[in-house]
């Protein structure tokens, strides 16, 4: 468990934050005033950071940033700029993960996100396994391939699945990688055929794109139990049938409402972000 930031929701939502649009439109959209808003929330994370934490490589916290590219998000340039910023005013180094494979010369590693446009770029066909596999080479495939600068990293994102609820915020435009254990098996592989061993989960419980490993009324701990047993498998472990006994006692016993079947909704979002349903005879 490390430190993160959404560094795409800052500047996709920023004239609701009184910012502007961040665009150097004009005096009020000035892209100075977001890059300097960003600098000051790092310095903040991070200097709320305790160097007696466990959560330390080499004497330095690990920070994970949510990236993307495109549109009014930040460049690489910027991103360089912006960490060049924070290091001066912070009194210990750190390092950073990224989710975009092409920023990573300007971050200390790269865990890539769950991309659903390259497994569309697949054959629909193949079975579950085969065509994880297909999609993991067109992400990771390009940057292994690549002369990767001494001392950065590649992180393998593992995925249980994605099934994007709001259909992208209400464009309807659906997106699902089943949730499957093949998807896992696949993508452990995948990460261990390519010598990639430093592994990234997503996510614990991001239920409205549905890639959670956090136990629901429907499966339980079905891929919390598989997350753990394939790890361990991953990394040569032996099996803990114990600690997985103890996992699915914890959650059988937990004090909380199991069924939100009965729950009276009484109010709605004020933005509708619904698609029309599609049936098929």
């Amino acid at each position: 468990i490390v430190p993160g930031y959404d560094s795409t929701w800052l500047y996709s939502f920023s004239n609701y934050l009184g910012l502007g649009h961040c665009d150097n439109s004009n005096s009020s959209n000035l892209r100075d005033r977001c890059l300097n808003v960003t600098i000051a929330d790092f310095v903040d994370n991070i200097s709320d950071i305790s160097l007696t934490s466990n959560y330390l490589i080499n004497g330095k916290p690990l920070i994970f940033i949510y990236t993307s590219l495109g549109g009014n998000l930040l460049t690489s340039a910027e991103w360089s700029y912006i960490w060049s910023n924070v290091r001066q005013r912070v009194t210990f180094d750190f390092y950073t993960i990224c989710t975009t494979t092409s920023l990573l010369s300007v971050f200390d590693g790269v865990a890539p996100w769950i991309d659903v446009v390259a497994r569309s770029m697949t054959n629909n066909a193949l079975p579950i396994y085969n065509r994880t596999i297909a999609w993991l080479k067109l992400v990771y495939g390009p940057i292994l391939s690549s002369n990767i600068s001494s001392g950065r990293i590649i992180m393998g994102g593992l995925s249980v699945g994605f099934n994007d609820f709001t259909q992208s915020w209400g464009a309807c435009q659906k997106k699902t990688i089943p949730r499957h254990p093949d998807l896992i098996r696949a993508q452990l592989d995948y990460f261990s055929l390519h010598s990639i061993r430093h592994l990234f989960v997503y996510t614990w419980d991001d239920w409205t794109e549905s890639s959670q490993f956090e136990p629901d009324v429907t499966n339980g701990t079905q891929y919390l139990l598989l997350l753990r047993q394939s790890i361990a498998s991953f990394y040569g472990e032996t099996q803990n049938t114990n600690g997985d006994n103890q996992l699915v006692s914890r959650w059988m016993n937990y004090p909380q409402l199991r069924n939100c079947t009965h729950i009276n909704v009484t109010s709605v979002p004020t933005i509708d972000i619904s698609c029309p349903t599609t049936t098929t005879n």
